[in-house]
């Protein structure tokens, strides 16, 4: 199965410069902030702020932990 997901590069990370994204029925954002890459997805449409969050995980700002965010938002997107 591939994983077609765009996510910004790692310097954008590094910055902390938030992301927000979707695939499917899945909406998340990503907020980065020490070391650390907090992301919350939660069902489409509507915005984050009508909308209630139903899944969270942190991963660590590094290539690695950029594949992992990759992966876990690929799955919760299968979820949604």
């Amino acid at each position: 199965m591939e994983q077609e997901l765009f996510l910004p590069t790692l310097s954008s990370m590094e910055y902390g410069n938030p992301w927000t994204g979707s695939r499917k029925n899945a909406r998340w954002r990503i907020i980065p902030a020490d070391g650390q890459m907090a992301a919350e997805v939660w069902p489409g449409p509507l915005c984050y702020e009508c909308s209630t969050v139903t899944h969270t995980a942190s991963f660590p700002i590094s290539e690695e932990g950029i594949d992992q965010l990759r992966t876990w938002l690929f799955d919760r997107s299968e979820e949604l």
